[in-house]
């Protein structure tokens, strides 16, 4: 296939990696914190946590800057079915509690 001139193929697909831009490096960055968060939550073993602990594991694994950012970040958590919010407490693996449910809601 011939070369357009700016790197890409007549199909549109490059030949050559176009640059990150500071945007795509941060949402990249957030993405990799929000894996090693969901992994240290679950290495200690725990199905539940409180809210707090949460908020306080966002900001030390950098996923959060501030409480504010953290409370925003949790919602998007529960909204995503990463995690169920639930009062002051968290449940870390969704799975379980839905599987329960249906078996409450089958009797």
């Amino acid at each position: 296939m011939a070369g357009n001139g700016n790197g890409e193929t007549e199909n549109g697909v490059g030949a050559a990696p176009k640059t990150m831009t500071l945007a795509e490096a941060k949402r990249l960055m957030r993405l990799a914190n929000v894996e090693a968060l969901k992994r240290r939550l679950e290495m200690e073993g725990e199905e539940v946590i409180g809210y707090t602990k949460l908020l306080e594991a966002c900001e030390v694994m950098g996923v959060a800057r501030n409480k504010e950012e953290a409370e925003a970040f949790a919602r998007v958590l529960d909204d995503a079915g990463v995690v169920l919010l639930f009062r002051d407490r968290v449940y870390l693996h969704t799975d379980k509690v839905n599987a329960s449910r249906s078996l409450i809601a089958s009797k």
